[in-house]
């Protein structure tokens, strides 16, 4: 019986491989700096729409991976590594003001952790790529971080031809370098055919063809849903539920997106309108708006809660937060 010996892995190799040859070969697993997120070697998108939070999330997830922080968001397991962030537009008063406030909920220093403000960069330009890869190889970094994508080259993101000439580059700096590549980048305007979800990144569909994982947010700081758009080597991990700490910069887990229609929903959607009572139809709007859940899940919640009543007293149903001493309510008179 012939032995089933492993073929070292060659992939320079100029010819194609025989399958029965190809399946013998001593090929590594897939591996991950963040698991499910950001593989070693690949290359990862943040995507959300305006202030919902995405520089603030992958800031986090750099930190977090740059310290060897078991876990992110005590979710997704992490595996430390040399990490450089560039910043493309915050500026460096307002970064130095964040990554303090972090720092200093996290407990880290910042060790391997670098990062650069650059309010010009055209990675079409020679000059600037000549810089990054300067950077890369005198800081041996592992993971790369662009932020936001859009502003790290002065082409056309729909331009499929300019697009993939700066994936191109992107691909060159993950083989020559061994890195991984982290971009964050915006949404377009909502049109009727595009309202929400992964297919709202702008640009050429180039972007998302190019990505190994495309994780996009949707809501506000007090409940962003996290959903995974796509993930080339995983099945796609289900949306979850977190909320940012507006105080130390630091995102929460609250709930997997198939638990979290609990009275925690209620709280946050009521609580993001910083008021003492909400109208019934915009809490409900609000909630489909930011994909929190349905007309119907919200009517439900609305009638089981126990930490509000609702006010029928006119035309307009409100929602109405109860004092501590009044929680007999009779629960008939929560409901509409």
């Amino acid at each position: 019986m012939t032995e089933n010996k492993k073929i070292p892995h060659d992939p320079d190799r100029p010819t194609p491989w025989p399958l029965p040859e190809f399946l013998k070969l001593d090929i590594p697993p897939v591996e991950f700096f963040v698991q499910d997120i950001l593989q070693k070697s690949g290359k990862a998108m943040i995507s959300a729409a305006p202030n919902v939070g995405k520089s603030i999330l992958v800031q986090n997830m750099a930190l977090d991976i740059a310290a060897g922080i078991p876990l992110f968001m005590g979710k997704f397991a992490v595996a430390p590594a040399r990490v450089l962030y560039l910043d493309l537009e915050m500026g460096e008063s307002a970064l130095q003001e964040r990554f303090q406030k972090m720092c200093m909920a996290k407990g880290i220093t910042g060790e391997n952790f670098y990062l650069k403000y650059l309010p010009a960069l055209n990675l079409l330009e020679e000059q600037g790529r000549t810089l990054i890869d300067e950077w890369l190889k005198e800081l041996n970094v592992q993971v790369l971080i662009l932020d936001p994508l859009g502003n790290a080259w002065a082409g056309d993101e729909s331009n499929q031809e300019q697009v993939g000439q700066l994936t191109a580059y992107l691909n060159t700096l993950i083989k020559k370098f061994s890195i991984s590549i982290l971009v964050v980048h915006h949404w377009r305007k909502a049109t009727n055919n595009f309202k929400s979800g992964g297919e709202m990144a702008a640009g050429s569909y180039k972007w998302s063809a190019w990505l190994d994982t495309h994780i996009t947010l949707e809501g506000q700081s007090s409940g962003i849903t996290v959903s995974c758009h796509k993930n080339r080597n995983r099945p796609k991990f289900p949306p979850f539920l977190v909320k940012l700490n507006v105080d130390n910069l630091c995102f929460e887990f609250v709930a997997d997106f198939q638990k979290q229609f609990t009275a925690y929903t209620l709280q946050s959607l009521f609580d993001s309108f910083n008021a003492d009572r909400v109208a019934i139809p915009d809490l409900i709007e609000r909630a489909k708006a930011q994909k929190v859940c349905s007309e119907t899940t919200t009517r439900k919640l609305i009638k089981e809660t126990k930490q509000f009543r609702t006010d029928t007293s006119g035309k307009t149903h409100y929602l109405v937060k109860k004092d501590p001493e009044n929680q007999g309510w009779d629960e008939a008179a929560q409901s509409e």
